[in-house]
Formats: structure tokens, C-alpha cells, sequence
């Protein structure tokens, strides 16, 4: 998470330390606001050797650009509650997703399985809002009820 009022009077110390952490990162996971952060002060994503780029946009869903692959995923539509967690909650299922298609060293997706990975992700964070605090992400079982995700779902649950 970037917080730049932690930084003030040091933006461009806080606009390095990202520059080098996107360097080094073949993942990266922001939310809409950070990313218009970054692109305010000078930083194209672009220019970094970054394999999987995922910006989740609330109930606006999340973007996930991959190899000249960018796809746009809705959000999965829940009465939320409190959003703590959500994106770390995206993040796991994000990760967990790539685990489950064998695909989280490697990174090699086609479009077909971003659009999935992204879906699961969307929908493990809007789960994890309908309840208060951080700890409310869903079990992995539970969410065997949603069709859409069930091949990810049944990986992960075999691969226990």
C-alpha cells in the first residue's frame, strides 16, 4: 500500500523506493487511487519488467494487464460492510488463482485465463467486505457454490 501522507516533504524518496520495488517485483497489486499516484508523478508502470499488473477499482471491478493482454473484470456484486482487507484479500486469491492453474511461476496466461484469475479475485474480495475486519475472507470450500470459479476452487481444494 502506498501511503504518500506518510511521506510528506519526501515524495521523490517515496517515488524511488517504488521504482526500485517495481524493478525487482514480477507481481504488483494497486488500487486505482495509487496507480493515479504514480502516473501524477511521473511513473509509467510500463518501464518496468513487471509480468502481471493487477489495479482493482472497488465496485468498479479490477484491470489486469499481462504480456500486451489487458483485460477489465466487474465486480461481483455484495452488500459490503467494511472494505478492510479487501485488497489484500484480492492479492491472496489472485495468487492462489495462478497456483491453481500452475501458472504462478511461470506467468505465461493467456486471455481467457486472466479474465478468471481476476474474476476470483474480485469475487474472494467482495466476500471478504460483507462481514467487519480483516478476518473475514471466505473459506475456500464455500466458494465451490459460485459456477464461475469452480475449476479454480477444486485445485485448490485437491491440492490440500
Amino acid at each position: 500500500n502506498i501511503r504518500p501522507n506518510l511521506w510528506r516533504g519526501r515524495l521523490d524518496e517515496l517515488i524511488r523506493c517504488m521504482e526500485d520495488a517495481f524493478g525487482c517485483a514480477d507481481i504488483v497489486k494497486l488500487g486505482s487511487g495509487e496507480k493515479k499516484f504514480l502516473e501524477e508523478n511521473g511513473v509509467d508502470l510500463e518501464d518496468f519488467d513487471i509480468k502481471l499488473i493487477a489495479v482493482t477499482k472497488g465496485r468498479e471491478g479490477s484491470e489486469l494487464a499481462h504480456s500486451g493482454i489487458s483485460v477489465s473484470v466487474p465486480a461481483y456484486r455484495v452488500e459490503a460492510v467494511d472494505p478492510t482487507g479487501a485488497g489484500d484479500a484480492y492479492m491472496a486469491a489472485l495468487l492462489a488463482s495462478l497456483y491453481s492453474m500452475d501458472k504462478l511461476k511461470d506467468l505465461t496466461l493467456d486471455e481467457q485465463e486472466l479474465r478468471l484469475a481476476g474474476r476470483f479475485a474480485n469475487i474472494v474480495a467482495a466476500l471478504s467486505t460483507t462481514r467487519r475486519g480483516a478476518w473475514s475472507v471466505p473459506e475456500v470450500r464455500s466458494l465451490a457454490r459460485i459456477e464461475e470459479v469452480k475449476p479454480i476452487v477444486e485445485k485448490l481444494i485437491a491440492s490440500r
